[in-house]
């Protein structure tokens, strides 16, 4: 009799401490929205804009949204046109150093970001070699000179893309453009410890050289070529970022790579815009083709 007691006393308790969780397909969902915007004097002033969606579920992007870019130092407005799939574009006269304002409004509120485009890279010289690499053999390299500014912070992301000729049995060829995988042991690209989780790209920041030095080695990671292939041409691009960027950039590649381990919780991917997923970022660019 005292066993059954015990057992009924046992049974409340835990019903008691049992919470009730609405499953209901019409329990409403909090909507979260990204923005990515990268400006750069060079290039035309594009912008994409959506809502977040699960991992499984098709993105939707906005297509109504009514974006605007206003230049100060222009005294100008320019409204970006929408395009498909929630992209929006315009021809803004934006030249290195201006401060310029992002204004997005959709149905829900309003997004405005102001930035600071950074300061002209380029690059002044890159001569290709073949050397060799611990743990990877024979590979080619590629010593880099670009003039760094002493007045301003800089942050920098560098990538090498080739064309490489692939031919077939049959007597046919194909060119295609690949992002090769690359790597450096310079001291700016090791205190960078998010260059750990990418392969096709190195971030750094000009702390450690501030002004003063502007010469880099890389080397590709994966050397050689594999049968039937030929390379026509690589070219070295330079970005210079704006803090944002630079750190939006790292915080992706770390979420991308813990993305596929089994052990490690990926890194939420950093942005400037609040509430709202994405950034709004500035950079400027320069390539060097190298035949």
């Amino acid at each position: 009799m005292n066993k059954l007691v015990f057992i009924g006393f046992l049974l409340v308790c835990f019903t008691s401490c049992v919470k009730k969780i609405d499953n209901r397909s019409d329990t409403p969902k909090i909507q979260a929205y990204f923005v990515h915007a990268f400006i750069c004097p060079d290039s035309t002033t594009s912008l994409q804009v959506g809502k977040v969606s699960g991992i499984t579920e098709p993105t939707e992007f906005i297509d109504d949204a009514m974006i605007e870019l206003f230049n100060p130092s222009k005294g100008k407005r320019w409204t970006l046109l929408g395009k498909k799939q929630g992209k929006y574009v315009a021809n803004c006269e934006v030249n290195f150093n201006d401060s310029v304002s992002v204004e997005i409004a959709l149905k829900t509120g309003k997004i405005q970001k102001r930035i600071k485009i950074p300061n002209a890279v380029k690059i002044q010289k890159v001569v290709q070699y073949t050397t060799t690499i611990s743990f990877i053999g024979p590979t080619l390299a590629y010593k880099i000179s670009f003039k760094d500014s002493a007045y301003t912070d800089n942050f920098y992301r560098i990538y090498v893309k080739q064309i490489r000729r692939k031919f077939f049995d049959n007597g046919d060829s194909l060119d295609v453009v690949e992002q090769v995988p690359i790597s450096g042991d310079e001291l700016p690209f090791l205190r960078n410890i998010y260059n750990n989780y990418t392969t096709k790209e190195l971030l750094f920041s000009d702390e450690t050289f501030n002004g003063l030095k502007n010469d880099f080695e890389i080397y590709e990671r994966i050397p050689g070529l594999k049968a039937g292939e030929k390379i026509i041409s690589s070219t070295v691009y330079i970005e210079n970022l704006d803090l944002a960027l630079f750190t939006y950039y790292n915080s992706r590649n770390a979420h991308l790579w813990q993305q596929s381990s089994i052990i490690q919780t990926p890194t939420q991917v950093q942005g400037n815009l609040g509430t709202v997923f994405g950034v709004v970022g500035g950079y400027s660019i320069d390539s060097y083709l190298v035949k």
